[in-house]
């Protein structure tokens, strides 16, 4: 399930759309597996720009959302 965010940056508000793994403990058939965000699009004026943000930035809004939503 794909969810939004805002997030700023360099005094520009950013939606960012990510979708959430929020893994598992494990089980005796299933390894445990820990959370991650994955974003999908970052959007200014209803544009996709997550090809134009730099690959570290993305890991950092990444890492941002977890902290936020875990």
């Amino acid at each position: 399930m794909e969810k939004t965010t805002l997030i700023k940056y360099e005094d520009i508000e950013f939606e960012v759309v990510y979708a959430l793994d929020e893994g598992c403990e494990g089980d005796y058939q299933t390894p445990p597996r820990k959370a991650d965000a994955f974003i999908t699009e970052v959007l200014i004026d209803k544009t996709n720009i997550v090809e134009l943000i730099d690959a570290d930035i993305i890991e950092q809004w990444e890492t941002q959302i977890l902290e936020e939503v875990l």
